[in-house]
């Protein structure tokens, strides 16, 4: 797919670097780069298989540059697709300049104007934000256990029923953004909510995403950000990491 080919060639155009330190943590990864760049990605997804990593893939991944890790990033390996997330996100990282800063994330509150929310990939903790924001939210997962949840696949089949749709960045290399893309009704806003993904607008304002959701450490904050995720909590629940909304296009 050529729009994540592309969000591969920008991460592969940024200064490499070794990485300094790699935690695949439960609910999240993060790699800081010798340079002092930090990525935050996703975890190891092994809902059927188990979560140990052979040895040759954790020498593998010890010893990979950031360049290296990055094109891992469409990997069916659950070890290597983490560690990779968090690379690519190092190397493409949001604007850091006072007029280019992301808005806080309570600015996306107004967005669905009391239409339906469909939210697919999200773990518990984002669908219970966006409720407690007021948002009537669907949630679309592989196992659909959960109260107000269906299987994931039939979120192209009842696209028109939301008004809003929003991702987890772990559905990217996976294709599900690109099927959703072709079927979103006219004007309605699609969200790509980290951790995992690089700042690309350029490739992801094409196929419909109008903003990014991406955490980036507080201040000095980096080693408390590795404890975190190391201690297996969630990056969208850490008190030292911010979570910001940039727009992709603007409406």
């Amino acid at each position: 797919m050529r729009f994540l080919e592309s969000m591969i060639r920008k991460a592969l155009a940024a200064p490499d670097a070794p990485v300094a330190s790699l935690v695949l943590g439960l609910r999240g990864s993060i790699a800081v780069l010798a340079d002092g760049r930090v990525g935050i990605g996703w975890p190891p997804s092994t809902p059927d298989g188990s979560a140990t990593i052979r040895e040759d893939f954790a020498c593998r991944l010890a010893s990979a540059s950031a360049h290296e890790l990055a094109t891992l990033y469409a990997s069916p390996f659950p070890q290597e697709s983490a560690a990779a997330s968090a690379a690519i996100a190092a190397l493409c990282p949001p604007p850091e300049e006072p007029d280019a800063e992301g808005a806080f994330l309570e600015s996306l509150i107004p967005l669905p104007s009391g239409g339906a929310v469909a939210l697919l990939g999200s773990d518990r903790d984002v669908a219970d934000t966006l409720r407690d924001w007021g948002w009537n939210v669907t949630v679309f997962e592989d196992a659909s256990t959960r109260r107000g949840s269906l299987p994931r696949w039939t979120s192209t089949c009842t696209a028109a029923s939301f008004s809003t749709f929003w991702l987890t960045g772990s559905l990217v290399p996976g294709g599900s953004i690109l099927s959703l893309s072709r079927v979103l009704p006219p004007g309605c806003p699609m969200i790509v909510q980290g951790p995992g993904i690089p700042y690309v607008p350029e490739a992801l304002s094409p196929i419909g995403v109008r903003y990014i959701v991406l955490p980036r450490p507080s201040a000095g904050a980096t080693d408390r950000c590795l404890a975190h995720i190391g201690a297996g909590g969630s990056p969208w629940l850490s008190p030292y990491i911010l979570w910001r909304v940039y727009a992709c296009a603007r409406s």
